[in-house]
């Protein structure tokens, strides 16, 4: 009882069906498990344009600053453009402003209609947990 099965189904039904196109639930809460991400997404909702990564990762390393403790810019920069960004764009969350040019990102579609009542929103933009 409660076990998966060979699909990916628990006894409430299917947990791995597509949320838009071959994106999943499985993958969109595996991208939204990390504050980093999530802060990402709250700030491009706040902005409602194209955002240059300098100005997410400025955001973000800001965000993260708590006492003695600063997140370095050039970490969090590296960390988005390396691991947060590539996950959030594979699972159709976000996508760069010119893929040519990888300076700029956007909320897609499916980011601006993923429902905040699940909590995923900071409520103050500052707290990622």
């Amino acid at each position: 009882m409660g076990k998966n099965g060979p699909s990916g189904e628990r006894s409430g039904g299917p947990v791995g069906l597509p949320v838009e196109g071959n994106t999943t639930r499985d993958e969109l809460f595996r991208a939204l498990a990390h504050a980093r991400r999530r802060r990402v997404l709250a700030y491009l909702r706040r902005e409602q344009r194209a955002v240059p990564v300098e100005h997410v990762a400025t955001y973000v390393a800001t965000a993260e600053t708590t006492g003695d403790s600063d997140a370095p810019y050039a970490d969090v920069e590296t960390s988005l453009y390396h691991v947060h960004l590539p996950k959030l764009i594979d699972v159709g969350l976000v996508a760069w402003a010119d893929p040519d040019r990888r300076d700029a990102i956007r909320l897609t579609t499916l980011g601006e209609e993923l429902p905040t009542t699940l909590g995923w929103v900071p409520g103050d933009l500052t707290s990622g947990d």
